[in-house]
């Protein structure tokens, strides 16, 4: 988890459970606890163009 993330409060059976969906069943790489800002650099990053969040 990024030190910057806002995400402090979690549920641990909800953070299990989005693990399985990830990475067990769509076989993803697993990119959770990361910061609006993060997110926003990877996905232009990678060519995309974000409307809204």
């Amino acid at each position: 988890m990024s030190e910057n993330s806002p995400w402090k409060d979690f549920v641990l059976d909800d953070v299990i459970k989005q693990k399985a969906v990830f990475v067990d069943v769509l076989e993803v790489a697993w990119q959770a606890y990361r910061t609006e800002k993060e997110m926003r650099s990877m996905f232009e990053g990678s060519g995309f163009d974000i409307q809204n969040i």
